[in-house]
């Protein structure tokens, strides 16, 4: 399973750095390339990543609705019933609707996504939801960092942990926060990767329309093709033998 999920979470504020957003337009961006993909939201505290993309009213599964009695489900089958997102399979999490799902449950998904799909991409939320997410450990790990003192101190010191729990090393994307300037309080990125001991993949600024039409409720705009979040990201991930 570890060679085709990719998980991503954010340091300091999960929700706060665009994690969900950036991991659909990594997904959008694999599915460009040919690549079969499935997005998952094992958020489970916030979750809703069906509202952001404007697909909430679609028919399908939700993490709250998937039943697997015996611990184990085909891959092919799950792929046909999750709402489909830009060519993306879609399994959202929706703490509204229901219970967490079990770890079991969550695994057995997982493993099945993973043998049917060229990519899954996962949306955790924050690097502290590892730890009811044993099986992710392996993964492909990306951490958004946000530029600023705190957010780096804070990425640092998650990807020091990853590596002395045996995880991969994280592929590490710098984030300018909303509402501050290259020149205002945010770090630069070459500094940055000195600080973290590793290169960053790149750096994602902020983009007013794609946030307005997130918290408008029209969806995330992926057949956009001016937006660039998301590009170099999914090409190192395609690099380095994802998919």
């Amino acid at each position: 399973m570890q060679d085709a999920v990719i998980q991503w979470c954010s340091l300091p504020r999960p929700g706060g750095a665009g994690t969900s957003v950036f991991a659909a337009m990594v997904a959008w961006r694999l599915a460009q390339r040919k690549l079969q993909c499935a997005l998952v939201d094992c958020d489970f505290a916030a979750g809703g990543i069906d509202v952001l993309l404007g697909i909430e009213n679609e028919p399908g599964l939700r993490f709250q609705t998937v039943d697997i009695p015996l611990g184990k489900t085909e891959g092919a089958a799950l792929n046909g019933e999750l709402p489909q997102w830009e060519r993306v399979g879609v399994l959202a999490s929706q703490p509204w609707n229901g219970s967490d799902p079990e770890p079991w449950t969550v695994s057995a998904v997982l493993e099945a996504l993973a043998q049917a799909n060229d990519v899954v991409v996962v949306d955790i939320g924050a690097p502290s939801a590892l730890h009811s997410l044993p099986m992710l450990r392996q993964c492909r790990q990306v951490v958004l960092a946000e530029l600023t003192v705190l957010g780096l101190a804070r990425a640092r010191a998650a990807r020091a942990m990853m590596i002395r729990q045996g995880e991969s090393r994280p592929i590490m994307v710098g984030v300018v926060p909303r509402g501050l300037s290259r020149r205002g309080g945010v770090v630069d990125a070459h500094e940055a990767s000195e600080y973290l001991h590793e290169e960053l993949a790149g750096v994602v600024a902020p983009d007013r329309g794609l946030h307005g039409d997130v918290l408008g409720g029209a969806g995330h705009p992926g057949y956009r093709q001016e937006q660039p979040q998301g590009g170099g990201c999914s090409r190192r991930c395609h690099r380095d033998g994802v998919g």
